[in-house]
């Protein structure tokens, strides 16, 4: 039976639910917003992210998954999400509303559906065009994990022949020569070891759907479809993965669509956490795990 309840998290007020072996924390005040996840009352998979300074009418990090539409604008994206949200408890889950952005007309959803006894949630983002104009954006849900572990970027394995299968796009401030970065055949690892002001930003195409996250044996897997042909931003990106000193971001992206007037586009993705989990930054590792698993 999926457990609802509220307490205080991470300093916040929040909504929480647990399934056994997986227990999440929303925000009540601001978002929405997941601020933790954890193996069952375990250490925060996701960052917490300190205040800074921050006034209430920017955007504050805070850490934890958010759900932002793109492509990446300062003022589009960044609007503040620092108001209390409405909730309402379902069945297996709970769904967080937040009021419509004022200075975007566009009003964010998070539902999330918990899998009684498994470490298995969806969640389906919605974003609602409350304008009297369409707008054409992506879905763009973050999930900021805390420091320490690696993430996984599944590459294309498929024979093209004469043609190319793999696609990757930097960011202007990533150092590609950076030790906590490694390129293989099947896949690409980033080390969430960075320092000062270092960072590191890529995205690709992602035909097999999946990100994942390393930590404390724990493996994160974040599952969301890729259309073939469908126009993603970002010089093609359906998924990226930013990291700095203070978290590593597994992002995952719809193609480009345009919202009409009053019409809400729903994007969802699958997580699964399994514990337990012995893995190294070695690709033999990972395509030994993910065949155990059954992630492919």
């Amino acid at each position: 039976m999926i457990q609802h309840f509220e307490d205080e998290f991470a300093g916040y007020a929040c909504i929480g639910l647990n399934n056994g072996p997986v227990t999440l924390h929303a925000m009540k005040n601001a978002g929405p917003r997941i601020i933790g996840l954890q193996v069952g009352s375990g250490a925060n998979l996701m960052a917490e992210v300190p205040l800074a300074g921050e006034s209430e009418e920017e955007f504050i990090p805070r850490g934890g998954q958010r759900l932002w539409h793109g492509p990446e604008d300062l003022f589009r994206s960044y609007q503040p999400d620092n108001s209390p949200i409405a909730y309402q408890f379902t069945d297996n889950g709970v769904v967080l509303i937040q009021d419509t952005e004022k200075m975007t007309g566009i009003q964010k959803t998070m539902a999330v559906e918990m899998v009684d006894g498994k470490g298995e949630l969806v969640v389906k983002y919605s974003l609602q065009n409350h304008n009297l104009w369409s707008i054409s954006l992506t879905v763009w849900p973050i999930s900021q994990m805390r420091v320490g572990g690696f993430a996984i970027l599944p590459l294309s394995i498929a024979d093209t022949g004469l043609l190319p299968n793999r696609r990757l796009v930097f960011w202007p401030y990533t150092d590609i020569k950076s030790e906590n970065l490694f390129l293989g055949n099947r896949y690409m690892f980033i080390k969430a070891q960075y320092q000062g002001n270092e960072k590191v930003k890529v995205g690709w195409l992602n035909e097999r759907g999946w990100i994942g996250y390393y930590l404390d044996h724990t493996l994160f897997i974040k599952r969301a479809e890729y259309i073939p042909g469908a126009p993603y931003g970002d010089l093609g990106c359906s998924m990226e993965s930013y990291s700095d000193q203070r978290f590593l971001e597994l992002e995952t992206l719809s193609p480009l669509t345009v919202i009409e007037p009053g019409e809400r586009f729903i994007f969802e993705e699958k997580w699964f956490v399994f514990s337990d989990i012995d893995l190294s930054m070695q690709e033999e590792s990972v395509e030994e795990v993910i065949k155990d698993l059954n992630i492919e």
